[in-house]
């Protein structure tokens, strides 16, 4: 019989988001639009999709559509894992389990467990065990007291198909008071192992050792006195928390809570509690249902135990499914990860050139359709405000005259026109958003723009933060910017500007920009596309951030090179007469 060497969870990281139907968001992928008049659009097209039984059993099926809602109430997204082995075969294994396997002789394969291969190398479903431990730390980062978390933790056996609820409270802190009573628990979403069963739907393995968490409703808890408060732009009352969920201990240090900067080590924003900016900025004692932890797996085999480890994470709905992120968990991964391609990657005779092509027009398309969302009227006010209304050098401007006709050298015509005599009643900047990003969004028009306009490209695009090799030992808040990247230590490096992407916040509420491997990819492809016409100007200028110089890149260029064009013509064409 085959050998079991480890086990692992797939997919080793999922995002839940809340949501109170009863039924879960059915399944769905990104796909680009086929039609002809898509425009290279991103939709959403159905996928096999898995339905639960009470008992457990899952029955596959395919959606005809996707509904996000059940009356007013949003689908929850409840993400499947699965249980995956690295199992390796012996020499007397019969012929048709190695052929079902894919598998020689000695061969070492990473496949899904199911309950019949489990069986198969001497364990059972009595011998595997999940344990999941969800937490919400919020409030008990913000006063620096363990008394203001909340977590639930869940043992479930492999032959137990039950769905079970997750229920959070404080765990015990002696002399200090709860914020979550375990009789009074905030409910955190639900558990369930599948009941696996030997049979194949529409190529779905139904004998896969999955579970599934299902998150929370979306529900916010407060203390007896969260009842009403008036809105700081409207004035009119509204209802802090539903009276069945003021359940919170009214004693808490949460309702201490003030945003004080010389008692607490606040995490920026600072100002992201209920009760920020009412009255004197204490916090009415509110938490949510959002959360996220590990989920542990144990598997028994003769007298061996392996185990895995997986992370989920619960966070609110996503109201724009069609519309992708430009900057994600896969591309801070990436940065983490992956060092920038280099510069020979980008040569015509490179392989990877095709495939970084497309990852930085996948990377415009993602940023038009991140913008086609914003209101840049509204994020421009609120980021100049947070620059506190100077200009700071060097350019471009970061003060109200951002992005007009007065920030020189960065405001194109087309700025100029819109902002400088905008139509009544409109909004006076966000029609930019479109005219700059749109034709971004298609590759020939982006490899026009930048051949064209490679300079203005460059100066375009915010610097990412540098590592901590491109970083000075010593730094001012005072002193100069690098062109190349951004030092957090530097005051004009945090603020905002009309640069890309403009006006929006990272998770310090500063200016945002692409990631590092993003932003040196980026420039590397525009030093490669602006090649001939540098190398003509100028031999022996060597590009930003460690790029080629020129000569070496001049056979990057689409000289003789089939266009962008003609390629977007001749898939169009191929999509509207497909070969029989």
């Amino acid at each position: 019989m085959p050998n079991l060497i480890d086990i692992f969870i797939l997919p080793p990281i999922a995002i839940a988001r809340l949501g109170g139907s009863e039924r879960p968001l059915e399944n769905y992928e990104w796909r680009t639009d086929p039609t002809l008049h898509g425009a290279s659009q991103t939709v959403i097209e159905p996928q096999t999709t898995l339905d639960v039984a009470e008992d457990g059993s899952v029955s596959p099926y395919h959606p005809g559509v996707i509904r996000f809602r059940d009356g007013k109430d949003l689908r929850p997204v409840a993400p499947f894992f699965e249980l995956w082995g690295r199992v390796q075969y012996r020499d007397d294994d019969p012929d048709v389990l190695l052929q079902r396997a894919g598998a020689k002789p000695n061969d070492v394969k990473d496949r899904p467990l199911t309950a019949s291969l489990l069986r198969l190398m001497g364990g059972d479903l009595a011998g595997v065990t999940y344990q999941i431990r969800l937490a919400n730390h919020k409030a008990a980062r913000r006063t620096a007291e363990d008394a203001n978390a909340f977590e639930a933790v869940l043992r479930i056996k492999g032959d137990d198909h039950r769905r079970k609820p997750l229920r959070g409270f404080t765990p015990p802190r002696p002399g200090l008071n709860a914020l979550v009573s375990p009789e009074r628990p905030i409910p955190l979403g639900a558990l369930q192992v599948m009941r696996p069963i030997e049979r194949n739907e529409l190529g779905v393995d139904l004998d896969v050792l999955r579970f599934r968490y299902t998150p929370g409703r979306g529900q916010v808890y407060g203390p007896p006195s969260a009842v009403e408060a008036r809105g700081t732009t409207t004035s009119e009352l509204f209802e802090i928390v539903p009276s069945g969920n003021r359940i919170l201990n009214p004693s808490s240090s949460w309702l201490r809570y003030n945003g004080d900067y010389n008692v607490y080590t606040n995490p920026e924003p600072w100002d992201t509690y209920d009760g920020a900016d009412q009255d004197e900025n204490v916090a009415w004692g509110v938490v949510d249902d959002t959360c996220d932890g590990d989920i542990q797996a144990s598997v028994v085999v003769g007298a061996l135990r392996f185990e895995a480890r997986a992370r989920i994470a619960v966070g609110p709905p996503d109201f724009a499914p069609d519309r992708r992120p430009f900057l994600s968990l896969a591309d801070d991964l990436a940065d983490r990860d992956l060092e920038p391609a280099s510069p020979a990657d980008f040569l015509a005779a490179s392989p990877e050139r095709a495939a970084l092509k497309a990852s930085v027009t996948d990377l415009f398309q993602r940023v038009f359709e991140t913008a086609s969302l914003v209101n840049l009227d509204a994020i421009r006010t609120r980021a100049l405000r947070d620059n506190g209304g100077d200009n700071v050098e060097p350019p471009p401007r970061t003060d109200r005259k951002s992005m007009t006709v007065d920030d020189v050298g960065f405001a194109d015509d087309r700025i100029r026109a819109l902002t400088q005599h905008p139509p009544a009643g409109a909004f006076r900047f966000t029609p930019l958003v479109g005219l700059a990003h749109a034709p971004l969004a298609h590759d020939d028009e982006l490899w026009s723009f930048i051949r064209n306009q490679a300079d203005r490209a460059r100066k375009m695009l915010r610097p990412a933060f540098g590592s901590f090799a491109d970083l000075a030992a010593q730094a001012r808040s005072a002193d100069a910017s690098a062109a190349t990247h951004r030092d957090p230590r530097i005051e004009r490096d945090l603020m905002h500007d009309m640069r890309m992407p403009p006006y929006m916040r990272d998770e310090m509420a500063r200016a945002l920009s692409l990631t590092r491997r993003q932003y040196i990819e980026v420039l590397r492809l525009i030093d490669a596309l602006d090649a001939p016409r540098l190398q003509a100007a100028k031999p022996q200028t060597a590009g930003p951030l460690g790029a080629a110089p020129p000569q070496a890149l001049a056979s990057a260029s689409v000289a003789g090179e089939d266009s962008e064009l003609r390629q977007r013509v001749r898939a169009a064409l191929a999509r509207a007469h497909p070969r029989s």
